[in-house]
C-alpha cells in the first residue's frame, strides 16, 4: 500500500474515533442516496428536530414536496428552516416567479 493511502486512513480513524455520541446524533441521512450530513454543516444549518419530521433529502436528491418531482430544479424553493423543495407552481397559491 503506498504510504499516502496508508496516512489518509490512519487519518480517517482518528478522525471517526473522535466522534462523541452527539455528532452522530446530528447526522441527516439522505432518504434516497443514503449519504450523511452534518446537520450543522448543511448550508444554511438545519435543525435535525425539525428535518427529521419528514424523509429528508440531500441537495442532490432533493424532490418537491408537493409533486415528489425534481424535473424544472429552477421553479424549486427551498426552505432555509425544515429544507423540504417546492415548485413555485406547486404551491397553493402559485408563485409567479421564484423569490
Amino acid at each position: 500500500m503506498q504510504e499516502s493511502v496508508k496516512i489518509f486512513l490512519k487519518n480517517l480513524s482518528l478522525r471517526i474515533s473522535s466522534f462523541t455520541s452527539s455528532d452522530t446524533d446530528n447526522y441527516l441521512t439522505c432518504k434516497k442516496c443514503s449519504k450523511t450530513f452534518h446537520a450543522k454543516c448543511c448550508n444554511p444549518p438545519l435543525s435535525k428536530k425539525i428535518v427529521e419530521r419528514y424523509p429528508w433529502y440531500c441537495n442532490d436528491c432533493k424532490l418537491c414536496f408537493v409533486c415528489k418531482s425534481n424535473v424544472d430544479e429552477n421553479k424549486m424553493i427551498i426552505c432555509d428552516i425544515c429544507d423540504r423543495a417546492f415548485h413555485s407552481d406547486c404551491l397553493t397559491p402559485k408563485l409567479s416567479e421564484v423569490p
